[in-house]
């Protein structure tokens, strides 16, 4: 896969907190008109916190922008491979 979009809003760790996302950052990314927001490591990407995936796989219905995100150390590594 590969990210296509011109403008991308760029956030820090979010390790899995789904409501961070809900509450600030994909509204910060649709108010500011941006295509995709990309999180830059330790998105949170554990089978544990299917809020978190859910979130991300439906910001581009519910915000307009699609949802990226670099892994890191806080990354469940079998379950994203």
């Amino acid at each position: 896969m590969e990210l296509q979009a011109t403008s991308v809003l760029v956030s820090g760790c979010t390790h899995a907190d789904a409501q961070w996302m809900l509450r600030h950052v994909l509204p910060a990314a649709s108010a500011a008109k941006v295509e995709a927001v990309l999180v830059a490591g330790d998105f949170g990407y554990w089978s544990s916190s299917p809020n978190l995936i859910k979130v991300a796989a439906t910001a581009k219905e519910k915000f307009g922008v699609e949802t990226w995100f670099i892994d890191g150390n806080h990354e469940e590594q079998p379950y994203l491979a």
